[in-house]
């Protein structure tokens, strides 16, 4: 139990840590926020073959920019993640070139998934004049 725990303990110290090398990158958010981006990308690393602290950074940086459900909502991510064929350093390579497409494809797409109005694209055309 003490080795578990030791583990546990220096886990948590390597999150933090992480977290904190974000601040430069996104001072805006708070500590918790960084830390929670790096808990989620850890997650999501160990679900796509992505373990090393420069790939789960990567990752913590998209979870901050574009969202934790990021590779649901931009195909190309998805993608690059779910080959498993691909080594975790080849993916991270691809996703970090990937990653300014991302923020300019969020950028334009934020404001239509907020409304949900990517969903309704036909309106019809009432004419109140007619019978």
């Amino acid at each position: 139990t003490e080795y578990q725990r030791f583990g546990e303990r220096v886990q948590s110290r390597i999150s933090q840590a992480l977290a904190r090398s974000l601040t430069a990158g996104f001072p805006h958010a708070d500590a918790q926020e960084r830390l929670t981006a790096v808990e989620t990308a850890t997650e999501l690393g160990k679900r796509h073959g992505l373990r090393s602290k420069k790939q789960v950074k990567l990752l913590a940086k998209c979870v901050m920019e574009l969202g934790a459900t990021f590779p649901e909502r931009h195909p190309e991510a998805r993608q690059i993640l779910d080959n498993m064929r691909m080594a975790a350093w080849r993916k991270r390579d691809l996703l970090e070139a990937w990653l300014p497409r991302g923020r300019k494809r969020h950028a334009l797409l934020a404001p239509y998934q907020a409304a949900q109005a990517h969903d309704d694209n036909y309106r019809p055309i009432d004419d109140e004049e007619r019978p």
